[in-house]
């Protein structure tokens, strides 16, 4: 996303470290202060992936009306609604957001449907 290494360093010492005798094993955890932010960072490089896919033709959105504005998805809290046409791609942009950013998604709990009437 561009963000400088200076940054990237501070970001990373904020979450690895946590002073005193505590010695981080597990990384940030649900409850941290930075975390909602870092989940809006991460969330933005998924919204990316989805994006390229849809701009270079892999992906169609659904349109909410006939001139309306085309929705390929949504993102709400730690949820992700993608909606359009089926496509193969939409497969694999979980697993290259999984693995360019190391977040692991819980692929028991993914569920895709599709809608046999588009």
């Amino acid at each position: 996303m561009g963000f400088s290494m200076m940054w990237m360093d501070l970001i990373m010492h904020c979450i690895s470290s946590v002073g005193g005798i505590i010695k981080p094993t597990r990384g940030i955890q649900q409850g941290d202060p930075i975390s909602p932010y870092l989940f809006l960072v991460c969330s933005e490089d998924l919204s990316s992936l989805v994006t390229l896919a849809n701009k270079d033709g892999l992906l169609t959105g659904a349109k909410v009306c006939r001139r309306g504005v085309e929705v390929s998805h949504l993102l709400f809290v730690d949820d992700c609604g993608s909606y359009g046409e089926r496509s193969w791609v939409i497969k694999y942009i979980p697993r290259e957001y999984e693995s360019c950013l190391g977040q692991h998604i819980s692929f028991d709990r993914w569920l895709i449907f599709y809608n046999t009437n588009l």
